[in-house]
């Protein structure tokens, strides 16, 4: 777990990184996607991948925390697999989906604050049920994206959600999509340019 600078957040848990919306098409961003120029900047590949050693950490913590949850990675693209089985040394070796690990330690950190934040709102479905610490968001630019957000968060199982809207790089008509429905309340928002 590592220090950021995202005024929002006091830690940043980043197990999985990489990823590829700017690839597939859900990401307008393209190339000049933030977490792909700092993967760039220090020689690292941008390619999905899941680091064991980052997701069997210990989260030790004396006070409770706002904690990222992959953001320089999106763990709920479509390539990601929660059934997708990962060894758990604290749970003595055992052999766990993907899915159980994470919400394992979520599960026992209920002081902390998990915020995700994903381009496909629409596989949080497949994730199951989400624990009540975990902030369930979606980054986007455009009215598509601000669409697929709202079909995404109506048919997750969590309490809390949240959008990113960085960078906004359209007006959206949000006469169209009122924060608080009858599937879900979007409790928490984040606005930010391109820089």
């Amino acid at each position: 777990m590592g220090n950021t600078k995202i005024e929002y957040l006091d830690k940043t848990w980043n197990f999985y990184t990489g990823c590829r919306n700017w690839q597939n098409g859900v990401c307008p961003v393209g190339e000049k996607c933030w977490a792909k120029s700092i993967d760039k900047r220090f020689g690292r590949s941008f390619e999905p991948q899941l680091n064991l050693k980052v997701l069997n950490e210990r989260l030790v913590m004396r006070e409770p925390k706002r904690i990222g949850v992959c953001f320089t990675g999106d763990l709920f693209g479509d390539w990601v697999n929660p059934e997708m089985q990962v060894r758990a040394p604290f749970h003595h070796w055992a052999v766990l989906p993907l899915r159980e690990m994470v919400f394992s330690i979520i599960r026992n950190r209920q002081k902390s604050q998990f915020f995700f934040l994903t381009k496909s709102p629409n596989n949080y479905k497949k994730w199951g049920k989400f624990f009540e610490n975990s902030y369930l968001g979606s980054s986007v630019c455009n009215t598509k994206m601000m669409a697929r957000t709202f079909n995404g968060f109506a048919d997750a199982q969590a309490k809390n959600f949240w959008i990113s809207f960085e960078p906004l790089m359209e007006r959206i008509p949000m006469n169209q999509f009122p924060l608080k429905g009858k599937d879900f309340n979007i409790s928490w928002i984040v606005i930010g340019g391109w820089s």
